[in-house]
């Protein structure tokens, strides 16, 4: 998914492993109970519409928020 337009796409649920999302647009995406294991979002932007899984830090995980 590098440089992938992700804007307000549902991932719920999906089990992403060794994922690279670097430079994706994740604005609006929906990714709240997924399995997001070594998983890349180095430069990924997202912004308060996102919906990360609990306990997730996208920050720490290399992601920008936009808003």
């Amino acid at each position: 998914f590098t440089g992938a337009n992700l804007n307000g796409t549902n991932l719920t649920h999906t089990r992403l492993v060794l994922t690279d999302f670097t430079d994706a647009n994740l604005e609006g995406a929906i990714l709240t109970h997924a399995q997001l294991m070594r998983t890349n979002f180095t430069g990924a932007t997202y912004n308060r519409m996102t919906r990360w899984p609990l306990g997730f830090d996208p920050v720490s995980s290399g992601a920008i928020k936009v808003d």
